[in-house]
């Protein structure tokens, strides 16, 4: 009985230290994937490590890429470089060696980076055809948020040193989610879309104002430089007035000489009338005398005529009609629709006016018509006389002097 109970005795040492090793072996062969991660200015790191014990299962390695990220490299224990294939979202990996311990992946993210401060996670999937044992994730905690209010899943470590949490799984699951929630201050995010709406309404306004005004503006600027240029174009025109005043002296002298030419047989005709009348009062060798004279005033006159008539005559400026197509022209140019519509009724009906005006413009406002009217009268373009009691609107000098110019220009 003794024997036998020191026979079970033994049997139950040799079957525990069987299981003993057994377990050991299977820890001591298991394949596992740690993955990093870094934050490198605004871009995420990620690094996949397989780690294999025995050498790698499977001579091709596929691992689904992290959303919005670039492959980097992949390099295997014996340093060779592989270059992946892909399948969707995807990458496949042919090892040249099976017998090797380890096998590393690198990508690099900038939007998942960037999807952190957006969202406040930090989500990470992992999905590979390698069957694994242990799954361990590092994390590198974003500095920015204060604090952390969820870590999935919730056997994890942290390393106060370093900032980072070290997630661990056991065994692959078909999807293996990891995730860090940060939380978030609203207020101020609250506090941007305030500031952008209140903003949007405000540049609308201001540039509704702008395109408004910026015409008129424009139309008062041309129309300030084109009278300043006339202004100098008439101050050139009364310098050559002075250069040629004494030509306009003798070209008056010489009108007053055509002028007695003129009335000179009509002085003949007078007189002898006027001898016929008296009845032979004086006698004819008076008469003759008087004739002779005036033949030899005629005489006088006639070569000083002759010169006259070289001398181009001065043609009056003022001789320019502003007619309807060359007004038109202008005011289209130089002016605003509502300063053109005044124009045009005062030019169609001169001493109109201003309740005459109203009339025929019913869009306008009393007061709107009182600003155009006097802005134009300080331009000089129209004209108010008083007549009576009321007063009645003209085109005025100016318009009609730059009309005058400008068709002059034209013709030149």
């Amino acid at each position: 009985m003794r024997n036998f109970s020191n026979t079970i005795s033994y049997s139950s040492k040799v079957l525990l230290v069987i299981l003993c090793c057994c377990i050991y072996l299977n820890n001591s062969f298991a394949d596992t994937l740690s993955v990093n991660t870094n934050h490198i200015q605004d871009t995420m790191q990620i690094t996949f490590i397989f780690n294999f014990t025995q050498g790698s299962p499977n001579s091709v390695i596929a691992i689904e890429k992290p959303q919005d990220s670039i492959f980097i490299s992949a390099t295997d224990s014996n340093s060779n470089s592989i270059r992946p294939s892909t399948i969707g979202d995807f990458y496949r990996f042919e090892l040249s060696d099976r017998e090797i311990t380890n096998f590393t992946i690198q990508f690099s993210s900038r939007n998942t980076y960037l999807d952190i401060f957006r969202t406040g996670e930090q989500v990470l999937y992992v999905n590979s055809n390698v069957k694994l044992d242990r799954i361990n994730v590092d994390f590198d905690i974003v500095r920015e948020f204060e604090n952390i209010i969820e870590i999935f899943p919730r056997n994890y470590e942290y390393e106060e040193t370093r900032n980072r949490i070290l997630i661990h799984q056991i065994g692959a699951l078909e999807d293996n989610m990891f995730r860090i929630r940060y939380e978030v201050d609203n207020s101020s995010s609250f506090s941007t879309w305030i500031v952008i709406l209140l903003t949007i309404p405000i540049i609308f306004f201001i540039a509704l104002y702008f395109v408004l005004k910026i015409k008129p503006e424009n139309k008062d600027k041309k129309l300030d430089d084109f009278i300043a240029k006339d202004s100098k174009n008439t101050t050139d025109d009364n310098q050559n007035l002075e250069q040629i005043s004494n030509q306009d002296t003798r070209n008056s002298s010489d009108e007053n000489l055509k002028s007695q030419i003129q009335q000179t047989p009509q002085i003949i005709y007078s007189f002898n009338n006027e001898l016929d009348n008296n009845n032979k009062v004086k006698d004819d060798n008076h008469l003759d005398t008087n004739i002779n004279e005036l033949n030899e005033q005629q005489t006088t006159i006639e070569p000083q005529e002759s010169n006259a008539s070289q001398v181009p005559l001065k043609k009056n400026p003022n001789d320019n009609d502003v007619s309807t197509p060359k007004l038109e022209e202008y005011i289209q140019k130089y002016f605003t629709e509502n300063e053109q519509d005044v124009i045009r009724v005062i030019n169609k009906q001169e001493g109109i006016m201003q309740q005459e005006i109203l009339d025929n413009l019913p869009i306008f406002t009393k007061s709107t018509l009182s600003k155009i009217i006097t802005k134009l009268e300080g331009k000089k373009i129209i004209e108010r006389v008083r007549v009576g009691k009321v007063n009645k609107l003209f085109l005025g000098s100016e318009l009609k002097k730059l009309v005058s110019n400008q068709i002059d220009e034209k013709n030149q």
